[in-house]
């Protein structure tokens, strides 16, 4: 399933945007409605991180015209350090937040749902911009894009790229960008998505009012990404760690080393069993499972204390890969957790991992067959691995 992928760039199908899109141009699609991404963020939210956190670089940075601007002192008192905020905002900076998405639950749920939809890592900045100022000079990134427009409306230049692919090592100082005028300008306004392949230039201007958008940010893997995971595993081969010949005293010798490591690199690379073990550490680069207090604190739980209506909620952020059968037991990967379950109907299990959460009294609808004793023990078991959690909101 691709849903959240699917919503965010309407009206286009995933298809059309993997096969013609993606890493290749950059493309604007316009709002279905002003308020599209309210639920995700908004002013209050922005409001509260700035008033009860003590954010600091690099977490929060301004920047205006290319410049960034010192650090805002953490130990300042509340009322200096709102002051400070309030001074650079009405001076023109730009106000960036990173990692938003590390620190708003609704935003958390909805990069890790566009994680598991992409199979890449996935991060979230907010900007705040005040009116007709640029934060930034024309640049480029070295992951995709997706702009987010939250509120206000900003201007947007994106010029062709001069450098294939670029990532952070290949990244030069003296980068410029083309001198060919930009292939695509427009503005933004609240509820509209804007995609940008990495290494595509671009700048941004804020218009009348302050703008506040997200800036998605998608690591994609690279085929270096993959040699770097390789050389990590060739480390546990003895054959790899084995000094190569002396290039002085045996020229020859060392020709043949390498031609034999080369020739059995290739087949382990290659193989089914390397391809299918790169495939899942890609697909376990998920955000780590939350804490669940004060239940994980206890040794044991005691499910005397659970009644038929106590409501029980898997993690939000992850989504489980279930392997094997009602007869052989279910392997399950959770959030980097792998759990063999016996004993488990295909509907039992459905209803363990159900998004929405379930009840005792649903689950025993779900699955007549399985025992009160078995039930709980299996609930307690993954609520102190901290893949369930006691929804109190629910729970009576």
């Amino acid at each position: 399933m691709t849903e959240i992928l699917a919503n965010l760039i309407t009206p286009l199908t995933v298809e059309t945007f993997v096969g013609e899109i993606w890493t290749q141009k950059a493309v604007y699609l316009p709002a279905l409605h002003p308020q599209r991404f309210q639920e995700l963020f908004a002013w209050e939210d922005l409001n509260h991180l700035l008033n009860f956190h003590p954010l600091n670089n690099p977490d929060l940075r301004f920047h205006q015209g290319g410049q960034s601007w010192p650090d805002v002192p953490v130990k300042q008192g509340r009322d200096s350090r709102t002051e400070t905020l309030r001074h650079r905002l009405k001076q023109g900076a730009t106000l960036i937040l990173n990692q938003v998405h590390q620190r708003h639950p609704p935003l958390a749920q909805w990069t890790a749902a566009l994680q598991r939809d992409l199979g890449h890592p996935v991060q979230v900045n907010l900007y705040l911009s005040p009116p007709h100022q640029q934060g930034f000079n024309c640049h480029y990134d070295t992951h995709e894009v997706f702009i987010l427009q939250l509120d206000g409306e900003k201007e947007w230049l994106i010029y062709d790229p001069t450098v294939a692919y670029p990532t952070s090592e290949t990244r030069q100082d003296s980068d410029l960008p083309p001198e060919t005028p930009p292939y695509w300008q427009g503005v933004l306004k609240p509820g509209d998505v804007l995609y940008i392949p990495r290494g595509h230039w671009h700048y941004a201007i804020a218009l009348e009012q302050y703008s506040l958008h997200l800036t998605v940010g998608v690591s994609s893997p690279t085929g270096l990404d993959w040699l770097e995971w390789a050389i990590a595993q060739l480390q546990k081969q003895p054959q790899w760690r084995q000094n190569l010949p002396l290039l002085h005293l045996d020229s020859q010798s060392l020709e043949q080393s390498l031609h034999h490591l080369g020739t059995a690199l290739t087949q382990w690379i290659t193989s089914d069993q390397t391809l299918q073990a790169y495939r899942q550490h890609l697909q376990h680069q998920q955000p780590p499972l939350p804490l669940q207090l004060p239940q994980q604190l206890h040794p044991t739980l005691d499910p005397s204390e659970w009644s038929l209506d106590t409501h029980f909620q898997p993690s939000p952020l992850h989504r489980p890969q279930i392997l094997g059968s009602e007869a052989e037991g279910w392997e399950i990967d959770f959030a980097n957790r792998h759990i063999t379950l016996q004993g488990l109907s295909p509907a039992a299990l459905a209803c363990l991992f159900n998004p929405q959460g379930f009840t005792l009294s649903e689950l025993a609808e779900t699955a007549p067959t399985l025992s009160l004793d078995d039930a709980l023990k299996i609930i307690a078991r993954l609520v102190q691995e901290g893949v369930l959690s006691i929804n109190s909101q629910f729970s009576h």
